[in-house]
């Protein structure tokens, strides 16, 4: 916990380093509205992924840590899945990688909403 809050102090109070851009972005400049949503939404989510990566669960939590690591690293497969059917034209390639990650990522979000509740 003492290393988040360092790093979100760090992202507010001076020059932030590449994991604290999103955070620094979000609280320094960025407007979320219209256009900008997206950047925003986007900012948000690497912000929490690296706090994530950055500070694994407990070990009361551990198997539901793991259990959202896999679930974020089948997403990011799936990414890299689309981006190569994306690249090659293969229209098939990309709709199973949006459904892998779609189905990956709501699996991590179930397993998170299921810890946050117990």
């Amino acid at each position: 916990m003492r290393a988040s809050v360092a790093a979100t102090r760090a992202s507010i109070n001076s020059v932030p380093g590449p994991g604290e851009l999103g955070c620094y972005a979000l609280s320094s400049y960025e407007t979320c509205a219209g256009a900008a949503a997206q950047i925003c939404v986007s900012d948000v989510q690497q912000t929490l992924l690296l706090a994530l990566v950055q500070n694994p669960a407990p070990g009361s939590l551990a198997n539901q840590g793991a259990r959202v690591q896999a679930g974020l690293a089948q997403a990011d497969t799936a990414l890299l899945a689309i981006s190569d059917g994306l690249l090659f034209a293969n229209s098939k390639k990309v709709s199973d990688g949006q459904g892998t990650h779609a189905a990956s990522i709501l699996g991590a979000h179930a397993t998170v909403a299921a810890a946050a509740g117990s």
